[in-house]
C-alpha cells in the first residue's frame, strides 16, 4: 500500500510559512466514517457545526486538519478527540482504546454544557462512592 504526502503550507502569525507534511490516510478514514454513517459532507458539517467547505478542503487535501477541526469532527462522530488527532497525525502515539460504553459516556458527556457537566460528575462520584462502601461491607 502506497501513502501520498501532500505538503500543505502553514502560515504563522508572524508570516513565516512552513510546510505540514500529511498524508491521504485521514482522508480516506474520514470518507470512510462518512460512507459508514450514511451522511455527507453536509451532515458532517451541521452535526460538527463547521463548513462544509472546510471539510470539502480537507477531504480534497486542501487544508490539513487542525486541531479545532479535528475536535468537531470527533464531536460529531462521537469518537474519542485523541483518536481523531492521530488519525489525522496531529499526536504519534495512538490513544488507548475506550470500551464501547466509556466511548459512549465520554460522548455525551462532551456535548453537555458546563453546568451539567459538573452535576454528571458529581453523579459519577456519588456513584463511586456507594461502590467503594459497598466493597468494604462484609
Amino acid at each position: 500500500m502506497s501513502i501520498v504526502m501532500a505538503a500543505i503550507p502553514i502560515e504563522k502569525g508572524n508570516g513565516v510559512k512552513l510546510l505540514q507534511m500529511t498524508s491521504n490516510s485521514f482522508q480516506k478514514w474520514l470518507q470512510e466514517e462518512l460512507h459508514k454513517r450514511g451522511w455527507s459532507q453536509g451532515e458532517l458539517a451541521r452535526r460538527a457545526s463547521i463548513s462544509q467547505s472546510a471539510i470539502s478542503h480537507v477531504l480534497n487535501g486542501m487544508r490539513a486538519p487542525g486541531p479545532d477541526f479535528c475536535r468537531a469532527v470527533a464531536r460529531a462522530l462521537g469518537l474519542d478527540e485523541c483518536f481523531v488527532f492521530w488519525k489525522a497525525g496531529l499526536i504519534r502515539k495512538p490513544p488507548q482504546p475506550l470500551d464501547p460504553e466509556a466511548q459512549k459516556a465520554l460522548a455525551l458527556f462532551r456535548a453537555l454544557p458546563p453546568e451539567d457537566r459538573r452535576l454528571a460528575l458529581e453523579f459519577l462520584e456519588f456513584l463511586q462512592t456507594r461502590h467503594a462502601a459497598k466493597r468494604g461491607r462484609p
